[in-house]
This record gives C-alpha cells, sequence and structure tokens, in this order.
C-alpha cells in the first residue's frame, strides 16, 4: 500500500455538483484519484438494503486503494467541527475505513482517513468517526468509504453533524511550523508496521511487523506554507540514535513542493543511518526556490527494521556557501514514473504529505 493518508488527500469527485443531501447513500459514487495507484477499475461499488459496499476486485498483491463517497457545500459548516459518522464492517481486508476532507478553492485544509484505525481482515460491524474543523474560507466537503488491495467492507448510518469533540485531523493545512516534537505527525506506508510518537522532546518510530517489505517505512513529521522562506536555502537538522536497523535506514527527509509537482526533496538515502548507533546530528538542505513553492514537510523516517529516535530538531535558513544535498532534479508531475528512485522514494516523494496533494 501507498501512503495512504496522502494519496487520499489526492482524490478528487467524479461528480460535477454538491449533493444536497450527503447522508442519502444512494447519491454517493466512485472517487477517481490523481495517482495511478488509485484505479477505480479494480473496486466496485454499490448500495443495497441501507448499506454501501465497496471492494477490490483487481489483481492480487497491487497496491492500490479506492474511494467511494459524496461532496457538499462547506458553507452551513464554517466555523464549526464536522463529525462523519459511520458503522463499518471488513471482510478478508487488508484495510478498511472512512475519510473526510475539507478544502478552500485551491487545496485541502484538513483531512483525516482514520487510516491509524482501520478495520484489517474480518471484523464485524464497528463504529468510526471523524472530527475536523471547517475553517474560513472553506469552501468544499468530502467524505467517503476507503477499501485497500484486498476484501471488501460496508458502511451503514451515515451521519454528518456539528459537535464540540476534539477534532481527529492527520492533516491541517498550516502557515508556519513547530520544532515541538509533540506537535508533529506520524505518516506510514503500511497500516499496522509501525508505531511513532513523541515523550519528553524525543520522537521514536519502531518497526512492529516481522516481515519486512522494502516499500514500507513511517515517518514523524511537521509541514507549513513556505512564504517566509522563499528564495532561501533551508536547513533542516536533528540529532538522530537508532537501534538495530536493518534492511533499510533511519535519516531525515525535507520535501519543497509546488502547485502540482515536487520542487526539490532528499531523504538521506545515500547516506542513511543502519546498525545501532549514538546521538549523531544530520542535517538536510533544501531551497526555496520561487513562489512557485507551495508547501514544505520534513521530518524524521525509518525504512526497513528496529528503531530510530530523534531530538533537538531545527529549521533555519543558511548561506548559499552552505551545499544543498537536494537529490530531485526532475520537477515532474506526481504520478510521474521515475525510473532512478525507488518505490520507497516515490512514495515518499510523492505520496506523503501531504503534500503532495495537499496542493491539489
Amino acid at each position: 500500500m501507498k501512503t495512504v493518508l496522502w494519496l487520499a488527500l489526492g482524490l478528487i469527485f467524479s461528480l460535477n455538483c454538491f449533493a444536497s443531501n450527503p447522508e442519502d447513500i444512494t447519491t454517493w459514487g466512485h472517487m477517481e484519484g490523481k495517482v495511478k495507484s488509485a484505479n477505480i477499475k479494480d473496486y466496485t461499488f454499490h448500495v443495497a438494503n441501507g448499506e454501501a459496499h465497496l471492494a477490490y476486485q483487481g489483481e492480487a498483491g497491487l497496491k492500490s486503494f479506492g474511494a467511494a463517497g459524496t461532496d457538499f457545500d462547506a458553507a452551513p459548516f464554517i466555523g464549526k467541527k464536522l463529525k462523519f459518522s459511520a458503522e463499518i464492517k471488513s471482510q478478508n481486508s487488508e484495510y478498511s475505513s472512512i475519510w473526510l476532507r475539507v478544502n478552500d478553492s485551491e487545496k485541502v485544509i484538513a483531512f483525516d482517513n482514520a487510516t491509524d484505525r482501520s478495520l484489517i481482515g474480518t471484523k464485524d460491524w464497528t463504529p468510526f468517526q471523524i472530527i475536523l474543523p471547517v475553517t474560513p474560507g472553506a469552501e468544499h466537503i468530502y467524505a467517503g468509504l476507503i477499501q485497500g488491495a484486498k476484501g471488501s467492507m460496508s458502511a451503514r448510518n451515515i451521519s454528518f453533524s456539528v459537535t464540540d469533540e476534539k477534532s481527529t485531523a492527520n492533516y491541517i493545512y498550516k502557515s508556519d511550523y513547530s520544532l515541538n516534537l509533540d506537535k508533529w505527525r506520524m505518516g506510514f506506508s503500511d497500516v499496522g508496521k509501525f508505531k511513532a510518537w513523541s515523550e519528553n522532546g524525543i520522537a521514536t518510530i519502531k518497526r512492529i511487523s516481522n516481515s519486512y517489505n522494502d516499500e514500507s517505512f513511517a515517518t514523524w513529521y511537521e509541514h507549513f506554507e513556505p512564504s517566509q522562506f522563499i528564495g532561501k536555502r533551508v536547513q533542516f537538522s536533528a540529532e538522530v540514535k537508532t537501534e538495530n536497523v536493518t534492511e533499510g535506514y533511519a535519516g531525515l527527509w525535507m520535501r519543497v513542493d509546488g502547485k502540482h509537482k515536487s520542487l526539490q526533496y532528499d531523504n538521506m538515502k545515500d547516506r542513511g543511518v543502519k546498525g545501532t548507533t549514538g546521538w549523531q546530528t544530520y542535517t538536510v538542505i533544501l531551497d526555496i526556490t520561487d513562489e512557485q513553492s507551495k508547501h514544505i514537510a520534513f521530518g524524521g523516517l525509518l525504512s526497513g527494521n528496529g528503531q530510530v529516535w530523534i531530538r533537538n530538531v531545527s529549521f533555519s535558513p543558511v548561506g548559499k556557501n552552505i551545499a544543498s544535498t537536494n537529490i530531485y532534479k526532475g520537477e515532474q508531475e506526481h504520478d510521474t514514473n521515475n525510473s532512478h528512485f525507488s518505490k520507497f522514494d516515490l512514495a515518499l516523494l510523492f505520496g506523503t504529505f501531504l503534500y503532495n496533494t495537499a496542493n491539489n
């Protein structure tokens, strides 16, 4: 599975008008992705007896996901928090979940797909809910079901309501960044294979699955809109410690995105940290080239087995006499096929973070 969080951010609705009643699942339809891994031809969606059903019908072993849902006007919810509730069940599923997204006229401003708590395998009816703030400027709300590349799911008792409960968002558009690791978030490529958390100023990423896949990784990251750094070279640095990192590496990463493509990128693949190491400082340095730069994401990552710790993070402009570590030269569209990048690189470069698709 590619990075679900980020791929799902790029979903676009296949209908051309707002739903008058988003709770009426008979009006729901397929979502189509901007990325090739979201192939609606591999999925079936139908409604019967008050339940919505989404099933994968494609080739076994593919890295894909499917989505179905609705969209509606954000205006009635401006300044409030919107709760999307449903009961879902799964059958032999890679993962099954619900998702909710809020857009303004240009970009995603809030998103959650609940993949950190999705159903895996065969599970009976389970209540799910997502809560997002609908801030001034919001225009569109998208909501629905998401299904991995194996099995099927069903949903019932779907509702949308205003609430005062805490937001569940795993992406919120931000115009500034925080160096407080407790405010960062986890991103991942495969549900249930990693854990990530922050405590006492130290972020930890740990693999909890014994099976290794060279496409799988997790990250603890921050992101923001970079207007304050336009035309500058910036450095992200942190201290990193590792334990038993094998079949991959640990390190830092940073990415600069334009509206529909990535502009600069480094994930330390050429100098990744392996094995068991003590605290050492590492840096990633990129240029915020011009007004085309719309988004920056940066963080720590673990690809492979083991555990990594990150602390003492910093982010600041540096002189042009300090060499850039950029490894991405293409400035190609997000769904590009770039042969000199591995599938892991492409997932982090185009799929994650929100990137990526945060500026659709």
